[in-house]
């Protein structure tokens, strides 16, 4: 959908800490902040009938995607030694690990607490295990 995109953040560690993401589209350049899963457009911003083949809701929720995106896939499927590995990007960083029986080995780099702005690693995790029993139970 985006040509480029890029996110940066802004007033780390901080109350007032947000993520300002840049993207093109349809070959215009669009800027906003993003804070605790709200979006906040620079001027101008993507109008919905400005955009030939999007609405501003379709694009809202790629910003949403690529700025909090999750995959999981299984390892050893079928086996006794089946495993879930999983991919997480959060605030523009991305993770890896190994999910089994409810425990969680982060690959490196591990995150650390004072990485995340919006989030506690208390947090990741809890939804780490929430994605995954939602995969399971499908």
């Amino acid at each position: 959908m985006f040509n480029d995109f890029q996110i940066k953040p802004m007033l780390a560690n901080t109350v007032y800490q947000y993520l300002k993401f840049d993207l093109v589209l349809e070959g215009k350049k669009y800027q906003g902040l993003y804070n605790k899963g709200n979006i906040r457009w620079f001027q101008p911003k993507p109008l919905s009938e400005e955009l030939s083949f999007y609405s501003l809701h379709d694009v809202e929720e790629e910003v949403h995607r690529r700025i909090n995106d999750f995959q999981i896939r299984p390892i050893l499927a079928n086996t006794v030694y089946q495993h879930w590995k999983f991919d997480l990007v959060l605030e523009g960083k991305k993770y890896q690990g190994l999910y089994d029986k409810g425990n969680i080995r982060w690959f490196q780099p591990k995150p650390l607490q004072e990485e995340f702005s919006f989030y506690s690693l208390h947090d990741v995790e809890e939804e780490v295990h929430r994605r995954i029993k939602d995969e399971l139970n499908q």
